[in-house]
């Protein structure tokens, strides 16, 4: 086994903690991705059962991370249907 794979991670990484300032702007994204996150489970779903929490959140990811696609994402698909 290599050797590289034997150290624990703490070894490895070395993590620097960072106090940050909410009024400087730092988080803003942040709580837009929250936000945004809150505004679809109350206007879809019209509420939030723990049940379906992880659901929700794998919804949301899908959807975050395709929301630049656009029209790109159905003609892909298109042609990926007609080869």
């Amino acid at each position: 086994m290599l050797e590289v794979f034997k150290k624990p991670l703490a070894q490895k990484y070395f993590h620097v903690f960072e106090t940050y300032d909410p009024t400087s702007g730092q988080l803003n994204w942040m709580h837009k991705v929250i936000s945004n996150f809150k505004a679809m489970i109350m206007g879809t779903y019209h509420g939030n059962k723990k049940i379906h929490a992880a659901l929700y959140a794998a919804e949301y990811c899908y959807k975050f991370n395709r929301r630049k696609l656009g029209n790109s994402a159905y003609l892909r698909l298109l042609a990926a249907l007609v080869q």
